[in-house]
This record gives structure tokens, sequence and C-alpha cells, in this order.
């Protein structure tokens, strides 16, 4: 398959530094000495499609990058093939200087991207890890045909690519599920049943290498951090609503603020159930008054879809009631949890969910329609919509925010879940599924 024309490459010319950054450990591989032996650092090639702030696959990247450093010694060389930061081209080196050699190879697949390329014509072993690509269909009537191009160029690439994985490391049953599809008689082995079960931390729902791993996602915990204690809220949130936000107090309900907060985060996309976010939105302050709001974090907005769904708003009267922060940094995004309500998700598409664990971590309940890998991240711990027409949700809503056993209850079963998810204990079982691969090469040392 040709390569689809990126719409990234106007911004990677326009941002050379992801090519000609330094990396603080580009040089020759770090020695650890061992008795009379010399253990040699693994070298590992880290490799990214795209390196930006505020993104879930690149703050996963990075916590890779420093968990394979400080678990392992390892000496990562980060390259990617774009970025919009000039902060984070500091930390990684552009493909253009990605010539191989490393002892392990890691690629995260998220898209149609000229790094997987690199790798399947040059025929690297890889560890594959595997973020869920949005399917085509969903993306179809709102973005561009080279956006869309470039995710069925992500599918094709992924059935190239499994037969040169050492490993395939997917971020729920979903996701492994979802690549078995893609890729039928393509060379992965079926998962096993614990790969196929709800998602845990405890363990590793692995085949061994060659096999599919299922583990979580890596993640900064600093937004579930900044979001726990729900005592006040940034004086950014309050600036970004007008100053009609205020923070939740533990024990008040929506009534003590005189409306209730309903929040989502996640990227301005179709896939995302934006427009049945307003249209549940709707119905539910139809029936509980004016006071409340819609906040919605995210980026994008501005192509087709986003300018839809606004307009969408307006046609439904919801005016002021819905906040567009947009993209915000870890602690406005804090802020924001602390001063909603309840989290409402009707995303049609998700590989895992980085904000539902976000929500719960920081004490709020979730309602989510049961897609993709939503259910499996929850584990039980949120209300699962099989239905979200906009008055099954406004009920399922209302009754978490009017039950205050229920909703005490959901707060206390998502800290659980939270804490299974915690990036830490992601960590340690990424680490579990590399150890094998990163075995140290011991050389005789020249010391008697």
């Amino acid at each position: 398959m040709t390569a689809p024309a990126s719409p990234n490459r106007a911004m990677t010319e326009d941002h050379p530094p992801a090519d000609s950054a330094v990396v603080a450990n580009d040089g020759p591989p770090t020695e650890h000495r061992t008795g009379s032996r010399r253990a040699r650092a693994p070298v590992v090639d880290l490799l990214v499609p795209e390196l930006n702030d505020r993104d879930a696959v690149s703050a996963h990247t990075l916590g890779l990058r420093d968990l394979l450093a400080d678990r392992f010694g390892a000496d990562v060389r980060l390259y990617t093939g774009a970025t919009t930061d000039f902060g984070l081209a500091r930390r990684a080196v552009g493909l253009r200087r990605w010539h191989g050699g490393a002892d392990l190879t890691v690629l995260q697949h998220a898209i149609g991207s000229e790094v997987a390329e690199a790798v399947i014509e040059r025929r690297v072993p890889v560890v594959l890890d595997y973020h869920c690509i949005t399917p085509p269909e969903m993306a179809e009537p709102w973005v561009p045909p080279e956006q869309v191009a470039q995710l069925r160029w992500g599918r094709e690439q992924l059935c190239r690519l499994v037969p040169l994985a050492r490993l395939v490391l997917a971020h729920s049953g979903f996701a492994a599920s979802e690549l078995i599809e893609a890729c039928a008689g393509g060379g992965v082995r079926q998962p096993g049943e614990a790969a196929r079960s709800e998602l845990t931390a405890s363990g590793l729902s692995g085949l061994g290498a060659g096999g599919v791993v299922v583990v979580p996602v890596l993640f900064d915990a600093a937004s579930a951090a900044a979001g726990d204690g729900r005592s006040s809220a940034s004086g950014d949130v309050a600036a970004a609503s007008g100053g009609s936000m205020t923070a939740s107090v533990a024990g008040d309900g929506p009534s003590a603020r005189g409306g209730a907060v309903w929040l989502f985060v996640g990227r301005v996309v179709a896939n995302k159930g934006f427009h049945d976010l307003l249209a549940a939105f709707a119905v539910f302050r139809g029936l509980v008054g004016e006071g409340a709001r819609l906040v919605l974090v995210g980026s994008g907005g501005g192509g087709s879809y986003g300018g839809a769904v606004r307009v969408l708003g307006d046609a439904l009267g919801l005016g002021g009631s819905v906040v567009w922060a947009g993209s915000v940094t870890a602690s406005v995004l804090g802020g924001w949890y602390r001063a909603a309500d309840v989290l409402v998700c009707l995303s049609d598409h998700e590989g895992f969910g980085v904000p539902l664990v976000e929500a719960m971590g920081a004490g709020l309940p979730v309602v989510a329609f049961d897609a993709g890998a939503v259910g499996e991240t929850l584990g039980g711990a949120g209300v699962l919509l099989g239905d979200k027409s906009p008055a099954a949700v406004a009920a399922a809503v209302r009754r978490v925010l009017g039950d205050g056993a229920l909703r005490r209850g959901l707060v206390a079963a998502g800290r659980r879940r939270a804490a299974e998810l915690h990036p830490g204990r992601a960590a340690a079982a990424y680490a579990e599924a590399l150890a094998p691969l990163l075995q140290p090469a011991d050389q005789p040392s020249a010391e008697p």
C-alpha cells in the first residue's frame, strides 16, 4: 500500500528540531560492573510516530522511556517522525537518524506512519506496542481524505508488523481482539481466555515471546492527583468558565452549587461521541434546570466535526451551559475533575480510556457507554450503559447524582479500581513482560 500524504508532514518541516535535537543518552552504551565481569547496559530504540504535549500515546512513550532506563539501566534512544512541541523535540531524534542496531526496538503503533514503514522495510524485529487505531469509517464523514487514508494505512501496516513482532503489547483485551480481527491469518496467535477477560494490573494476560500481552497504559498520574481531594478548584477553572464554576465540597451534592456539572475529557472527534453528550445533556438540563453545566476538555474542535457539534449545541439551546475548555495542563485538568460531579463518556471506540482512570482516582463517579475497552477499564466501578439514547443517559446521570449511597459506592469502587491501574503497577507489568528480552550482555572484564 502506498503511503498516504501525511497531514503531519508540513508540521514536521516547520519544526525541524525533532531531527536535529540532541538526546542526553545518545552516546556509547553504559557498562555496569558485576564482580569480575562487566554487564553492558541494553540499548533500546523507542520509536513513536508523533511526540506531542498532552497526548496519551506521547505520555505513554515517555513513561516507557523512563521505565526502561530506571528498571533495566537501558540506554534509550527515542526517535520520532514529527513533533509540534519544541520542549519535547529536545528529548527525541528525528527518524532520519535512526540506523537500528539496538538490542531491543519498541514501536508505538496508533496510526499509519513513516516510522512503522521504516521498521517494515528494514525487517527489524520489534516489540509492537499497539494503541487501538480508530476505525476509518468512524472518521470518514468528518476528516480530510488523507487522514482517513492514514488510519487505513495504519491498519494495513499492522498486519505487516505482526510477523516482525518479538512480542505484542496491547492495552486491553479489546485491543488484543481488535488486532487479531484486523490481521486474521497474519501470524498472531489467538490470545488465551485471560487476554479476553477484564484488564487487571495484578498479572499478565500473556503468551510469552511472539504472543500478545495485555498491560495497562502508562500515563502521567499528575492530573488525577491534582483532582484528588475535592475541596477547592483551580483559579484557572473559574476563569475558564467565566467565574461560574466552583469546586465540589466533599459530601455536597450538585444542589449545593445550584446545578450539576458533567465532565468529559477527550479529543473533539466523532468517535468520542460529543454529539451524543450534547443531546443527553440537553435532556438532563430540561429535567433539572438551567443551572447544570457540561464541561468538555480536549484538543481539536477546529474541523468540520467540531464546528458541527457547536452548531448542535446552539440548536439545542445549550448556549453558555457548555464550557469548551480545550487542551489544558495537568493542574487545570485536575481542577476540572474537582469541579465536576460526574464524568460522562459516550465514546464509540476506546482502546483503554485514561480519563476514566483519572476520574476514578479523583473521586469522580463515572457513567459510560459500554463500547470498546470502556467496560474493562472501569472493571465494575462505574455505571455502564448498553443504551446511549439521550433519555437513558440523562436518567442514569440523574440517578447517580440523586442517590447518595450509590454515588458514595461508585466513588469508593472507583478509587480502588484506579489504584489497580495506577501507572506504578502498570510499570511493574511492563517490566515483567520486557524482562526476558532485556537480559544484559556480559563481557569479560579487563580488570584482574
